[in-house]
This record gives structure tokens, sequence and C-alpha cells, in this order.
């Protein structure tokens, strides 16, 4: 392999209970972040989103379950003919779970039949949330025999070292870093094109009458945004492995913020776990009001 590898990452639905806690809809934001990352440090990189494609919603299935994006075939489609030497996978909370997602055991086994030589990775790519399942080696490894290796926790440092071979290693399970200052503030608005933009907006107005979502007012009006990683908190409910709190650097808040204006944003949806504990929160609801913006907070804010 010549040069740096050309790479696509790929977020695939989501098989969810009905009535799923924390925000299945909005796990693709962290793979926007890595792509984001990866283009930053000269990667030739394609984004492939399952909530990112035409008429990606929520289908239900058995058992009181439901697929959130589209089928895994509607992402195989352009997978068959993409030329890519490093595939991506992410491995959202949901994928965590010690339950086989037969999908993504088929997405995976067709990205090794497309491309014997590629290396797959899978990964966990954690921004944040209280109900981390910890990577099983043994589970991941024995239920997807078409990973290469298996990124745990945050990786917008880890896999790019290893992509550029900075990192050499045989091992299955790969512990990922946490992300200094400097690269937290690479990770800006999400690499979405204006194609794939419109098309999770549709998605996420397909999928608003949901109780749960309605209850939130999330809608095609609605994006995701992380204003910091970590929290310096040890509550007994959380499973948040990071008490090293580090905040998006105001001027990369404030690009988001504008950034969402431009897209016809109304609302961002807060997913930090410790929103008020950055020293400029002020200045962040401030920069949000002026911009007429709302900013949603479902949890991750301190009373005291």
């Amino acid at each position: 392999m010549s040069g740096l590898p050309k790479v696509v990452v790929v977020h695939p639905g989501q098989v969810v209970e009905q009535d799923a806690i924390d925000y299945p809809h909005f796990t693709g934001l962290p793979v926007a972040g890595l792509v984001r990352v990866l283009r930053n440090e000269g990667f030739f990189v394609h984004l492939l989103d399952a909530c990112c494609r035409p008429g990606a919603s929520y289908s239900p299935l058995r058992g009181g379950k439901g697929l959130y994006g589209v089928p895994t075939a509607a992402l195989l489609e352009p997978l068959q003919d993409a030329e890519f030497d490093v595939a991506i996978v992410h491995f959202s909370p949901y994928h965590m779970r010690p339950v086989v997602d037969a999908g993504l055991q088929h997405l995976l086994a067709r990205l090794r039949k497309f491309r014997p030589e590629a290396l797959i990775i899978g990964a966990e790519l954690y921004a944040g949330g209280m109900h981390r399942v910890p990577a099983d080696e043994t589970f991941l490894s024995s239920r997807y025999p078409d990973l290469d290796h298996f990124v745990s926790l945050e990786a917008e440092e880890s896999i790019p070292d290893l992509l550029a071979g900075d990192t050499e290693s045989t091992d299955f399970l790969l512990k990922g870093r946490p992300i200094s200052a400097e690269t937290l503030s690479m990770t800006g608005p999400p690499a979405w094109s204006p194609g794939q933009l419109e098309n999770f907006q549709a998605f996420l107005q397909a999928i608003s009458g949901m109780p749960k979502l309605a209850q939130y007012k999330i809608d095609g009006e609605t994006l995701p945004i992380y204003l910091s990683r970590g929290c310096p908190f040890n509550c007994s409910f959380c499973s948040n492995p990071y008490q090293d709190y580090r905040a998006v650097p105001l001027d990369v808040v404030l690009e988001w913020f504008d950034w969402s204006e431009e897209v016809g944003a109304q609302r961002l949806f807060v997913l930090d776990d410790a929103a008020n504990v950055r020293p400029d929160f002020e200045d962040v609801l401030l920069a949000a009001s002026k911009r007429n913006l709302t900013l949603e907070f479902p949890n991750g804010l301190r009373a005291d």
C-alpha cells in the first residue's frame, strides 16, 4: 500500500427497541467527526451513513424493535464498486451489546468479499453517554470474524496513527486514547456533504412523530452537537470512562453555530455529559441566542 490509503467510513443502520433509551438517531455524529479529522490529516475518505441515505427512516421489526436508517442492502450497493484500502465500520452503543446483529455481520462479510485485501476496522468512536457498553474482545472477534481490528473508546487520534503506519499491532482489540485539545479543535461541524445533510434532515423529519422524539421536538430543523468531551464527576449511574473534561474551543462552537444557521437548523441537541462545566458556558448561551438558535439539553447539566 503506497501513500495514504483510501478509506471508507460506514455508519450502519441500528436495530433498537421501539422505546430505546438515549439517542440512536444521533449516533452518527462521531462518525462524521472522525471523517473530518481524517480528511484534515490528508486521507481520502468517503462517508457512508445509513441515516444520511435517501429514504432513511424508522422501520418497525418484530419483537417491538425497529431499524433506524436504511437496510444493509442499501449500503452495500454503493460499496460494491467503491475503491478503498481500509473500511472503518462504526459500532454504535446499540451494536456493542452482546447480541449479534445479523445485518452488521452481513455488511462486514460483503466488505471482505468486495475487497479481500482491505483492512477492516471496527470502531466504537465513543464521544459521551452514560450507558456505554465496554468492548468484549472475545464476543467481537468471534461474532464478527471479518474484522481485522477493533478500536475501543475515542479514536480520532488512534485511527489516523494506525492508518499512517505510526502504530503497528497484530492485536485485535486496540484501546483508543482520549483525544487532545488540538484534535478536538478539528472536530467542528459534521463532515456531511450537502446531499447527505439533506437526507439526514429528511430522516429526522420522517421519524419526528415518534413519541420520544416529539417530546424533545426533534425534527428536520434539529441537529446534534457536542460542546465537550468527558466529565469530571463520577456519578454512580453513569459509565462514562473519561473524567478528563475537555471543552470544544469556543471558536469551533461558534463555527458550528454559524454552519447550523446556514443549513436551516432551528435547534441544536446538545449531547454533552457535562455541558455547563465549561467556564465560558454563558458565552455559548449568548452566542446561540444572538443567532436565534435553541439549545436543547436532554441531560448533562450540573445543578450544583
